[in-house]
This record gives structure tokens, C-alpha cells and sequence, in this order.
């Protein structure tokens, strides 16, 4: 869509010109609120000791709230929910600290490296990187095998923005400072609660969005126009986050707004690519390929899988 369908979209939000571009980020919104609503309920109510049932319910609940918070980054990165610039560096600002790391350090590595080169040596995320003959280690080790390479494409990105003296290096470190500064504060205030609350949620969160890549490309044909990305289509998971399933038509449009991938979805994938690659339950994946003893690693239309040669 063109920047002129802006006002009317701005209009349908109910949020008024200006606001939000598209009506269906009041969930977003809504997420993002149940979030810091959670946490400060959360700290209140464990203030006699975090150790307890009360600190575990709380910390499942806030890892998975933290996992909708790394989906809105993601989509917050592709497609910024405000029509005001200064508004969508707020928002940023919110969510950098609901994600626990900078939403704006999200830019180089997926939007620049992974949507770009997918699969490829460029790619940091790239599935290859483990190659163990147990699924079950390859599901467990992604997560630290590829993050020391996000970490460095992100801190070389905005090395290069310093010395440029672009705008987007200066919003970095102002997301940075601001997570730093919560962090340090919630640590002096309450240090187990700070762990337990915060602090590992966000990190288990992280590594859960991450590892996610796994299962959304590994085996999968980077070179194929339909069949690069498995989807995950069950419409409960789908609400939940965002419509983050419908993986396929996100690499084919990563411009376009979560809310129509569904749609688009039908209309250009779900036709189009092996039918293997259109999973209803994304926990029976998990548990067939990754957890059960006997899971396999193969190509997304049931081949033996080959690696590529590029670890």
C-alpha cells in the first residue's frame, strides 16, 4: 500500500490521523500494556519471596508475556505501527524495554542479514550452524551457536553508523542507556525478583525467538520462490503472536503489516508450496522433529537432509 492510503488507515484505527496506521496493533498495545501491568503486580506480589509457587506462576507467565514482546519488535522493525516518527521512536523505546534489548538493534541482523541473505554465509541465523545427529542438541545449542555472530554483525552495524553519524546509531544508544538504567534499578531494588521477574524471562524469551528460525527454515529450499519457510497456520497461536506463523509470505512481503498475512497467505502460499510446509500445530512439530527419541532431520518435503557445507 501507498503512503496515500495512510489517513484512511489512521481513520479505521479509531486512534485518529496520526496514530496508529492500522487498527489491529490495539492488540499490540494491549499486549504491551498486560505486560508492565504483570510485572509491577508480579513484584508486588512477591515482595515476601520470589522462590515460591506465586514467583514460579509469575515467571511463566512473564516469559511467554516477553515472548509477544520480542514479536513486536519483529514487527515493530518490518512495519512501525505509528504514523508519527516520534511516536514509533516512543514505541521503540517501550518495547526495547518489554524485549530487553534494543528494538532498533533488531534492524541489522534480520531485516539487513537475514531477509537478504537468507540461509546463506551472511545470514548470522543460518540453521547450519548446528549439525548434530541429535535433534534434540540442535534445538538446545542454536540459540548459543548464533548469538556471539548476532552480537558482533550488531555492535560492527552500528560501529559503522557512529562514524557516519547516522540518526539510527544515537536512537540505539538511547534504547541501550534506558535498559541498562531499568536493569541496574530493578537489581538494587529487588535482586531475586529482578532475576526471576525480569531478567530471565526476557533472556529464555530471546532465545525462544531466536531458536524459532530453527523450526522455520531448517530444511527448507532458500532458492525456492514458495518453499524457503515452513508456516505455522493454527489460528490460536497465530492471535497470540501476531500472526508470526505465517512465515512464508513474511519473507516474500516483509513490509507488509502482520495483520494482513493470513489473507495474503492464502492468496499467494498456501497453493503454492509443499504441503509439508503448512503446519496447523507448531507443538506437534516441536515434539516430532526436536523432542521425540526418534526425530530426524530432513528437507521440508521428507528427503534425507544434506548440509550445506557452510557451518
Amino acid at each position: 500500500m501507498g503512503s496515500s492510503t495512510l489517513p484512511a488507515r489512521a481513520a479505521a484505527s479509531g486512534l485518529g490521523p496520526g496514530l496508529l496506521r492500522y487498527s489491529a496493533d490495539v492488540r499490540t498495545l494491549c499486549f504491551c500494556a498486560a505486560y508492565y501491568l504483570a510485572t509491577a503486580s508480579a513484584w508486588a506480589w512477591t515482595v515476601e519471596g520470589v522462590l515460591g509457587l506465586r514467583g514460579l506462576l509469575a515467571s511463566i507467565y512473564l516469559t511467554l508475556a516477553a515472548f509477544q514482546g520480542c514479536i513486536a519488535v519483529h514487527n515493530s522493525a518490518h512495519c512501525p505501527p505509528f504514523a508519527s516518527p516520534v511516536l514509533n521512536a516512543c514505541w521503540f523505546m517501550l518495547i526495547s524495554l518489554w524485549n530487553g534489548a534494543s528494538a532498533t538493534a533488531y534492524i541489522p541482523g534480520h531485516n539487513l542479514g537475514h531477509h537478504r541473505h537468507l540461509q546463506t554465509r551472511s545470514d548470522a541465523i543460518r540453521t547450519s550452524k548446528v549439525n548434530s545427529g541429535s535433534q534434540l542438541w540442535n534445538l538446545l545449542s542454536y540459540f548459543p551457536r548464533v548469538y556471539p555472530s548476532i552480537y558482533k554483525n550488531d555492535m560492527s552495524y552500528f560501529e559503522a553508523q557512529r562514524k557516519l553519524g547516522r540518526p539510527i546509531y544515537a536512537q540505539f544508544q538511547r534504547e541501550s542507556l534506558a535498559i541498562v538504567c531499568a536493569y541496574v534499578s530493578l537489581a538494587l531494588f529487588g535482586p531475586l525478583r529482578f532475576l526471576a521477574l525480569v531478567l530471565i524471562p526476557q533472556v529464555i524469551a530471546k532465545a525462544a525467538i531466536v531458536t524459532l528460525n530453527l523450526l522455520q527454515h531448517d530444511g527448507c529450499d532458500p532458492q525456492d520462490g514458495h518453499n524457503h519457510s515452513r508456516n505455522f497456520t493454527g489460528p490460536i497461536l497465530n492471535w497470540f503472536c501476531l500472526n508470526n506463523g505465517y512465515h512464508a509470505i513474511h519473507h516474500m512481503m516483509p513490509g507488509k503489516h502482520w495483520s494482513q498475512l493470513p489473507q495474503l497467505h492464502e492468496q499467494r502460499v498456501a497453493s503454492h508450496n509443499h504441503p509439508f510446509l503448512n503446519c496447523p500445530d507448531i507443538l506437534g512439530y516441536l515434539g516430532r522433529t526436536f523432542l521425540a527419541p526418534w526425530g530426524r532431520r530432513t528437507n521440508y518435503d521428507g528427503t534425507p537432509y544434506v548440509h550445506p557445507g557452510i557451518g
